[in-house]
């Protein structure tokens, strides 16, 4: 497993997040792992092989699906109410440079940009 450090960023029209961390790579299982810099301490999964991005901290699991230029149902556990979401998003494009990756998708009628960048291997 290799140690880099990548930029992470979540766009949106009213909101744009970017943050420095260091990130786990598992070549071999083609996944990355990081920590977001967060009060709910977010662990963030992402499998290339799948296209998934997972997120888990103390109020939220989220799985997230990108087909490019499809829709996909996805799921959301509220873990304070114990119930589960359905999220229906659809992806735009997905830009793979592995590590490095880039998705756009919409979800509610509004538009993400979720960017994995790699700083140094």
């Amino acid at each position: 497993m290799q140690r880099l450090k990548a930029l992470i960023t979540i766009k949106t029209a009213e909101e744009n997040k970017t943050n420095q961390v260091e990130v786990n790579y598992d070549k071999e299982k083609n996944y990355l792992y990081y920590l977001e810099q967060d009060p709910n301490k977010t662990a963030v999964i992402y499998d290339y092989n799948k296209n998934c991005l997972k997120r888990d901290n103390l109020k939220i699991y989220q799985e997230l699906t990108f087909i490019e230029n499809q829709k996909t149902k996805n799921k959301m556990l509220i873990k304070e109410l114990n119930s589960n979401l359905e999220i229906e998003i659809f992806t735009n494009k997905i830009t793979s440079n592995r590590p490095s990756i880039e998705i756009g998708y919409t979800l509610n009628n509004e538009k993400y940009l979720y960017k994995i960048k790699i700083l140094e291997e």
